[in-house]
């Protein structure tokens, strides 16, 4: 089902990624939120969060690997998200775990998910799950314009603190052991240049 989609609407998936850049960088939606940037006509009766931030924690995804969810179980999931009112167009269209993990913007507005708000919801809550279960991301899914954001806006932990350390450490303690390995070179080479300066004293004519 995902993959017939794929060619559709491309325009479409390349205005709703400009569209996120501009939340991101905003903390909160422009007023016309409710419209995809390629929509047409009134705005949309639906709800929209206002913001993005759900997590694949704050909700109860089903037993097992995302990948081989049933399709009752993808509808349970959306359910879940606060997104019930499209569970029963998951289930007519089919779509398991298989093809949740490949929709993307073009193929959930073909579905009927005109709102930039729930698709975004959709497909972030859906790389959250991928994250956590580590489940590989192809280069064809969708990834949030925000994950390298924050990736490079994450403080660093303890742990971030203690490989430091460590690393510290053992130049450290490299550094020390090349240290006595050099001074007992230099202790060979003193002593062997005083037993050479004896041999020739041992060897050369002692003078009249």
């Amino acid at each position: 089902m995902a993959t017939a989609y794929r060619s559709a609407y491309q325009e479409d998936s390349d205005a709703d990624d400009e569209y996120e850049r501009s939340v991101i960088t905003s903390p909160t939606l422009p007023p016309d939120h409710e419209l995809s940037p390629t929509d047409s006509g009134p705005p949309s009766a639906e709800h929209t969060p206002t913001t993005f931030t759900h997590s694949a924690d704050s909700y109860a995804s089903p037993k097992g690997i995302i990948n081989t969810w049933t399709p009752e179980q993808v509808a349970d999931w959306i359910s879940n998200l606060g997104l019930g009112q499209y569970a029963i167009t998951f289930l007519e269209e089919n779509v398991d775990g298989e093809a949740l993990i490949e929709l993307q913007h073009a193929e959930l507005k073909e579905m009927g998910i005109n709102s930039v708000g729930h698709r975004l919801t959709v497909l972030k809550s859906v790389y959250d799950v991928k994250v956590k279960q580590n489940v590989p991301i192809e280069p064809d899914h969708y990834i949030p314009l925000s994950a390298e954001t924050t990736a490079q806006e994450t403080a660093p932990t303890q742990d971030d603190f203690a490989r430091i350390i460590q690393i510290i450490r053992e130049r450290d303690e490299r550094m020390h052991t090349a240290e006595a390995e050099l001074r007992a070179l230099k202790e060979d080479l003193s002593r062997m240049a005083e037993e050479n300066r004896k041999l020739r004293e041992d060897v050369l004519p002692v003078g009249p």
